[in-house]
């Protein structure tokens, strides 16, 4: 009952509002940026379509796939594209490009930030294995990985 509750409550709230508005704005201007690089990579697809394209790649890879969505966000673009027609070549060489023209450079913006943070990779594993070690974390504490590293 609380968390019916709660779910109303969020559904209530201006802020749920506002930010619903701002994601949605986001979502869009992904979609356009993938667009406009369609557009440059020569496939005269309509925004609508390219936007429907986008939303296969955004729904497909936001299932736990690969580190950093290499080879399903190509899979899903060359699905996508191929629903509309496109070349599996072509789609497949838009993937490419379309994926390191809109992921490298939040790639590079990450690896900034977590340099100016102070932190290191090594700080943040010996975090994670702490999680998972405590109980409640991934193996429940009780060894259930076999003393090998997740």
């Amino acid at each position: 009952m609380r968390l019916a509750e709660g779910l109303r409550e969020i559904g209530r709230s201006r802020d749920f509002w506002a930010a619903f508005a701002v994601s949605s704005l986001v979502i869009g201007f992904q979609a356009l940026a993938f667009w406009l690089v369609m557009r440059a990579c020569h496939l005269h697809l309509s925004f609508w379509i390219g936007m429907a394209v986008f939303m296969i790649v955004h729904l497909g890879t936001a299932i736990p796939n690969a580190p950093a969505n290499v080879g399903s966000y190509q899979f899903f673009t060359v699905a996508g594209l191929a629903l509309f027609g496109v070349d599996k070549t072509a789609a497949a060489g838009f993937s490419v490009v379309v994926f390191v023209l809109l992921t490298v450079p939040l790639w590079a913006i990450g690896l900034v930030a977590l340099g100016r943070s102070g932190t290191t990779f090594a700080a943040l594993k010996a975090d994670i294995r702490r999680l998972l070690a405590r109980p409640g974390g991934r193996d429940g504490g009780a060894g259930a990985t076999g003393g090998t590293d997740p």
